[in-house]
């Protein structure tokens, strides 16, 4: 009976995998026809789980205004976070971001920063990081006892 079904998990498994791209590439698809609030809509939920390049998506739409009001605050947040995970063109956005910024919305973006804000949203991302590798080390938990079952019986003995 195991042995039938290691081929469905496995394949439940590899097929959960393209499921990010596909979801990804409609957001690119929306934002190529130039349905920016779509590809907004579709970016959003992976920004906020962590993803480096939706968090540069949303930073760059927010700093074209387009899909969006344009709010070169919300678009420096955005592009800091991405930055702040190595994608290197999302910290020289920022920096164009900051130069382009009126006295005041700097002052409003120090004054959000040194609320906490950015210690917030790291705990965020630190929380979607920690979750993300529990969900890596379960499927691989699982498929190490999957194949320890089929191989072996673990050292069940047979009847």
């Amino acid at each position: 009976m195991m042995k039938r079904l290691i081929p469905v998990f496995l394949m439940l498994i590899l097929m959960s995998a393209p499921v990010y791209a596909v979801a990804f590439q409609d957001g690119m698809d929306s934002y190529n026809r130039g349905d920016y609030k779509t590809a907004f809509e579709l970016w959003k939920p992976f920004a906020e789980k962590g993803d480096a390049k939706a968090q540069f998506a949303l930073g760059r739409l927010y700093d074209i205004g387009q899909g969006v009001a344009l709010d070169y605050i919300q678009a420096y947040k955005w592009l800091s976070i991405a930055g702040s995970k190595g994608y290197e063109k999302a910290r020289k956005n920022r920096a164009k971001i900051e130069k382009q910024m009126t006295p005041t919305q700097s002052l409003k973006l120090r004054n959000w920063q040194e609320s906490g804000w950015n210690r917030k949203k790291k705990g965020i991302d630190s929380q979607s990081n920690m979750e993300d590798a529990m969900d890596k080390w379960l499927v691989i938990a699982g498929l190490a006892i999957m194949v320890c079952l089929a191989i072996s019986g673990c050292g069940t003995t047979g009847t």
